[in-house]
């Protein structure tokens, strides 16, 4: 479900995760290859994914000097994982 994360060539999903070190987000961001986003028919190039941490109140960082815990890299890892399978099965 997209909300208001998105324009007619860009989008962007996000994943917050509250674990006991802080909250983090998981961010896949995409663009329109094809069509426009608002379509939900529009072919969709998917961008290297990002994880950050929130820091109160400044917001999240997504730098590569983060620390994340390991087993929140595989919660997301696996995730990412299980979200490629379902779209797998849409590809052309």
């Amino acid at each position: 479900m997209r909300e208001g994360q998105w324009d007619y060539e860009r989008v962007t999903y996000d994943k917050k995760i509250v674990v006991k070190e802080g909250t983090f987000y998981l961010r896949v961001q995409g663009y329109a290859h094809e069509g426009d986003i608002g379509s939900h028919k529009a072919i969709i190039q998917l961008m290297t994914p990002l994880l950050g941490k929130h820091y109160y109140p400044h917001g999240v960082e997504y730098g590569d000097g983060e620390q994340f815990p390991k087993a929140l890299v595989s919660q997301c890892e696996k995730l990412l994982n299980d979200v490629k399978a379902e779209v797998e099965k849409f590809a052309i």
